[in-house]
């Protein structure tokens, strides 16, 4: 390509990211022949699918033999909207996250089929990583190709990485790309709020907390989504149970009672299902919590609590060997404590703590491994439950 092509190419892309970026490839690569350059914009565009990308990622992603992907990823180092990205390894690469965004926006509107495509060969290659960042890349990719089935594997992952701050900030950082773009699916929108909301809440103010729960709840009621707008309700509920301004909690006890009736209805369509049990334990453990905070509403906490504590009871009863779900029945027991305690009935208090140091000191004996919170509460009920 000579100058006067150059030029052209420039005046085409003024105004249009996705073709700018894909521009520089011209400019760097003059000498190559159109086929070769159209190659390499080729592998730019699969660059930018995931958020990072080596020698292995990106034959897979062109189905492509990894000598020949390595060959490409050497030329797209030269590109200017190209730098290293040492975290992922000696070799890796990321596109600039404009020129990512352009094109990952460009390739889902005018080349769908390519996307959805690319984007299936993101989540399998990533499936095969169960290290964190692996988990959170799959997901990503997943999102955006079914959301209706992501949204409780997010819920889990969201979950499983609470426990270590860098992972759950990583997961939401994944996802503003999501948030920023008011032109996706109202469920990818959903989960991708409603994960930024749940992972930065201690890094957000009320107001934006507020903001991203109730855009959640209404991308989800907007597909008649029942899962995502139980979890979104009780995440409106939680916000506003927090702010506590007047009138709040009466809006929280309506959200938290929403989600507890449709999450019931869904464990009633699948009795089998774990997770659905779990989620109904949840929003009865978060509705004892906001009963609880009423004039007279004690009794009608320990009543809900002592429904949840039942369901984590069965859940680790049918699946004794989660460490998952027998740290869920330790939290459980303690907050029904919690409740008995709050509402005066001291000996069943007594009872539901020695409960859940019972199932702690199993868990601990076993060799499990659990989060510093439960092994120090598990220290502190020691002295008092205690028996040689």
């Amino acid at each position: 390509m000579d100058l006067a092509g150059q030029l052209r190419t420039l005046q085409a892309a003024q105004g249009k990211p996705a073709m700018l970026a894909l521009a520089t490839v011209d400019l760097k690569y003059p000498e190559l022949p159109e086929a070769a350059r159209a190659t390499l914009k080729a592998s730019l565009e699969a660059a930018a699918i995931p958020h990072w990308c080596d020698e292995t990622i990106l034959s897979a992603l062109l189905a492509i033999s990894p000598q020949e992907s390595a060959a490409r990823l050497a030329q797209l180092r030269g590109l200017t909207v190209v730098e290293p990205f040492r975290a992922r390894g000696s070799t890796a690469i990321n596109v600039h996250e404009a020129a990512r965004l352009a094109l990952r926006k460009a390739l889902a509107s005018q080349q769908a089929g390519l996307f959805r495509t690319l984007s299936t060969r993101a989540e399998t290659h990533f499936t095969a990583d169960g290290s964190a960042v692996g988990r959170i890349e799959r997901v990503f990719h997943r999102l955006s190709l079914d959301p209706e089935e992501a949204g409780p594997e997010i819920v889990r992952l969201e979950y499983d990485l609470r426990h270590k701050v860098e992972d759950g900030l990583a997961l939401a950082a994944s996802f503003h790309e999501y948030v920023s773009d008011t032109a996706l699916p109202p469920l990818v929108q959903c989960w991708a709020c409603w994960t930024v909301g749940m992972v930065e809440a201690p890094y957000l103010d009320i107001g934006k907390r507020l903001a991203l729960a109730s855009r959640a709840l209404q991308c989800a009621e907007a597909v008649q989504s029942d899962y995502a707008s139980a979890t979104a309700a009780l995440l409106v509920a939680d916000v506003l149970f927090e702010h506590g301004r007047p009138g709040d909690h009466d809006k929280a006890l309506g959200h938290y009672r929403r989600s507890l009736e449709v999450r019931e209805r869904l464990l009633v369509a699948n009795p089998e299902s774990a997770q659905a049990a779990r989620d109904v334990s949840v929003s009865l453990e978060r509705l004892a919590v906001c009963e609880g905070g009423r004039a007279g509403g004690e009794a009608k906490a320990l009543e809900l609590q002592t429904r949840a504590l039942d369901l984590a009871l069965k859940l680790r009863a049918s699946n004794p060997q989660s460490v998952f779900y027998g740290r869920s029945a330790a939290v459980s027991f303690f907050l029904t404590f919690q409740r008995a305690q709050a509402a005066g009935q001291g000996e069943l208090a007594g009872k539901h703590l020695a409960g859940c140091y019972g199932v702690l000191d199993e868990l601990i004996s076993a060799g499990c491994q659990l989060d510093s919170p439960m092994m120090s509460l598990h220290a502190q009920l020691k002295p008092m439950f205690f028996r040689p």
